[in-house]
């Protein structure tokens, strides 16, 4: 797997949590500490989460670090 797919399949990963939970960029941006531009350009694929950012995230969405960056090979059969 190649840095690009995990990266997208990480911010994928934090997407979703974010919307299940109802939360806005913004507020999670305010509960994770991350600040508002840089959550923004990484959930756009911009660049990458550090481990740091992705416990916030984790911890702001009421999940788990491991949750969020777990990364499904949909290429393989189940």
């Amino acid at each position: 797997m190649d840095s690009n797919h995990y990266t997208s399949a990480v911010a994928a990963n934090i997407e979703t949590a974010r919307q299940e939970t109802g939360l806005t960029t913004l507020s999670l941006s305010a509960s994770s500490g991350i600040p508002l531009v840089s959550l923004d350009r990484k959930l756009h694929q911009h660049g990458d989460f550090t481990v740091r950012e992705i416990k916030a995230l984790a911890s702001a969405l009421g999940t788990t670090t491991l949750a969020l960056s777990t990364v499904r090979d949909l290429t393989t059969p189940a």
